[in-house]
């Protein structure tokens, strides 16, 4: 366990010192992640502009989904997929190989490399806590039932869509191509999450 826990720390620390390494790159993803949920936002805001509801749901349930789906997406992409994009590139390099023979558990090497916690407090950060200000919470219907029952549902699902990812990315071994049908998955995933 305690290996584990140093091979995470060091994998960490070595995506925060790649990603810190260029400054002006995180401050443009910065802008252009909140321009985008602006975006969203406003688009909600003119399509529920003459009507209170759309299928059952009001503009502050579609503002709570598209709170959902932003951790999801930036949890999913900060965790595991650039993990599995940095293991089809390991694998078709042949840098894989010599990972096999170090005495580390590969798999979890592998899941854990490119875990990128910066990325999701600059980028991910930010336009959580916008739309969390926008949401008017009292007005959701929530109860302590339901809110534990989403987010047992929410880990299972991305428990789920890791281990898609996962299953689609291993054709890199007999085709030597992995990244478009990965790209195509996370394309599909992404929409299947996308509100309204």
């Amino acid at each position: 366990m305690k290996q584990l826990l140093n091979i995470l720390l060091a994998n960490i620390k070595f995506t925060f010192q790649k990603q810190t390494a260029y400054s002006l790159n995180n401050l443009m993803s910065l802008i252009s992640t909140v321009v985008f949920t602006l975006t969203i936002v406003l688009f909600y805001k003119v399509v529920y502009g003459n009507i209170t509801e759309i299928v059952g749901y009001s503009y502050n349930d579609a503002l709570f989904m598209l709170f959902i789906v932003q951790v999801t997406f930036y949890t999913t992409w900060n965790v595991s997929l650039g993990a599995l994009y940095d293991f089809i590139s390991k694998v078709n390099n042949g840098n894989f190989d010599l990972l096999l023979v170090k005495p580390v558990p590969a798999l979890f090497y592998v899941l854990t490399r490119k875990i990128n916690l910066f990325a999701f407090l600059v980028e991910g950060l930010p336009t959580l806590i916008m739309l969390a200000f926008i949401i008017e919470w009292g007005q959701l219907n929530l109860t302590y039932v339901s809110v534990i029952a989403g987010i047992f549902v929410w880990i299972m699902g991305m428990i789920s869509l890791v281990c898609v990812y996962i299953i689609f990315s291993l054709p890199v071994f007999w085709f030597g191509e992995g990244e478009s049908i990965l790209n195509f998955i996370s394309h599909v995933a992404s929409e299947g999450g996308t509100t309204i």
